[in-house]
């Protein structure tokens, strides 16, 4: 919960509350196996931000999250035939909403003015493993 603030040159010193509070993060989760070697999956989660407002000096960017994940697997036995464990390709597909948040500083003259932060986020994973 402490950020650490120095001057420049010095080592860090002063702690600095961020005022962070414990968030629930709910989330719901599928996995269906079509075939035995096949399965898919699909998820949500919403990840609200455990920051207050940054109407302060420090200026930091979070704002809560909605997040939903698909992908989806397939296995095979060892091509090499050297060994009986099997071979796994995973493909997967996450993207995360950003909510819109700004904040407005109290002291009109901080020299870091007013923020607003939104956006989207979009994570492609391919893997592909093998168990020994």
């Amino acid at each position: 919960n402490l950020l650490f603030q120095s001057e420049p040159d010095q080592p860090v010193t002063t702690p600095i509350d961020l005022g962070t509070s414990d968030i629930f993060i709910p989330r719901f989760s599928a996995l269906w196996y079509p075939m035995p070697a096949w399965h898919i999956r699909g998820g949500y989660a919403f990840r609200p931000t455990p920051l207050p407002k940054a109407v302060h000096a420090a200026t930091y960017l979070d704002s809560s999250t909605h997040i939903i994940g698909l992908g989806t697997g397939f296995t095979i036995g060892d091509p090499t035939e050297v060994h009986d464990e099997p071979l796994t390709f995973e493909i997967a597909l996450q993207w995360q909403h950003l909510q819109p948040r700004s904040n407005v500083k109290k002291d009109p003259e901080n020299p870091t003015g007013d923020t607003q932060i939104q956006g989207d986020v979009l994570v492609f994973q391919f893997e592909v493993h093998h168990d020994f």
